[in-house]
């Protein structure tokens, strides 16, 4: 019957294109992708219940099929219920699944990476310390459950970079590079260079920062932190008085800032760095038009209203710097300096 025939090749038309013939991502299964698929065979069921409708037909048969789909209807809703509390937040899911199956690692590594970005933002020194400790274990736990999984030592380099560990840090990076695994490597290398940068050993950031993009070219991060590499180079070598150097290191600083935004114009950081750099380099009104396009990409970052605040103050409107500021100290901005925020305060 048609019914039958169209609603069988709507199914098999739309699965066969997700049946990973041809892999695509780590997922075996993925059920939201047979949503649409399932349409079909939802179709030629729903029509056989309504011939049981049509005059003439057995309608007690029809209302006991209909009895049955309400009941499990129902059925599948209190377990759509009930599953809604594993899946109330990232720490109750990926718990859950650690619980259900506590050898699969990317449980253990992605409840690790929730608490290793908690730790990141948070503020409060305790929360940090138990969000440090739950990383820290959860990692671990993903890392020696798989030893040629890279993401979690890689995450273990960046929390203990985060921490100020960066002896340790630089443990993790150098063994995610052994790892085999291009876009662990790339992460690795640009952990090595922001490490190497803060520490300013910049022949070995160098060196890290034009490795990345050699295994992974498209790479955003990268050129966002590249740009940061030579904004502290062009800074050191401007302060030593060779202004000629300097400006080629600008230049470069410039480059790698619109590559990161030329590959994703999504991302705030490189609006947000390369507005600073015009700031530094007196350039107020291009600065002000990266600071303008940060604050539409994350308009709730305290830190981009803040930056902004230099700009104002540069160019003689207080008011409008210390409108700025504290803007950014109500968005829970907590890293301004108390010398500045007085000055703007003074008549």
């Amino acid at each position: 019957q048609k019914a039958v025939v169209f609603g069988a090749f709507f199914f098999l038309i739309n699965i066969a294109l997700l049946l990973q013939f041809i892999p695509v991502g780590g997922a075996i299964v993925a059920d939201r992708y047979s949503y649409i698929p399932y349409i079909g065979l939802f179709f030629t069921a729903g029509w056989y219940v309504s011939e049981l409708f049509e005059p003439g037909a057995n309608k007690s048969r029809g209302y006991l099929v209909a009895g049955m789909v309400a009941v499990y209807s129902l059925f599948l809703g209190v377990q759509a219920h009930a599953r809604c509390e594993a899946w109330y937040d990232t720490a109750s899911l990926w718990s859950d699944a650690i619980e259900k199956q506590p050898l699969a690692p990317n449980a253990w590594n992605n409840l690790g990476f929730h608490y290793f970005n908690r730790f990141n933002e948070s503020v409060d020194p305790q929360e940090k310390k138990v969000c440090y400790d739950s990383a820290l274990y959860l990692l671990s736990q993903a890392a020696a459950l798989d030893d040629k999984f890279a993401n979690p030592v890689v995450s273990l380099g960046e929390l203990q970079r985060g921490a100020g560990n960066f002896a340790e840090a630089k443990k993790y990076y150098y063994h995610a590079l052994t790892l085999g695994d291009k876009e662990g490597r790339a992460n690795a290398y640009l952990g090595l260079g922001i490490t190497y940068a803060i520490n300013r050993n910049f022949d070995s950031a160098g060196i890290c920062f034009h490795n990345a993009p050699t295994v992974k070219p498209y790479f955003p991060e990268l050129h966002s932190n590249f740009g940061n590499f030579y904004d502290m180079m062009r800074e050191m070598y401007s302060k030593a008085g060779n202004a000629m150097y300097a400006s080629r290191l600008a230049d470069s600083a410039f480059r790698h800032y619109g590559l990161a935004i030329a590959q994703n114009p999504d991302m705030y950081a490189p609006y947000l760095n390369r507005g600073r750099m015009y700031w530094r380099l007196d350039r107020c009104s291009d600065a002000m038009k990266d600071y303008e396009a940060a604050a539409a990409l994350r308009p709730d970052l305290g830190e981009i209203f803040y930056a902004r605040s230099f700009c104002f103050e540069k160019q003689g409107n207080k008011r409008a710097a210390l409108q700025e500021v504290e803007k950014a100290i109500s968005m829970g901005f907590r890293e301004v300096n108390p010398q500045y925020y007085q000055m703007l305060k003074t008549p």
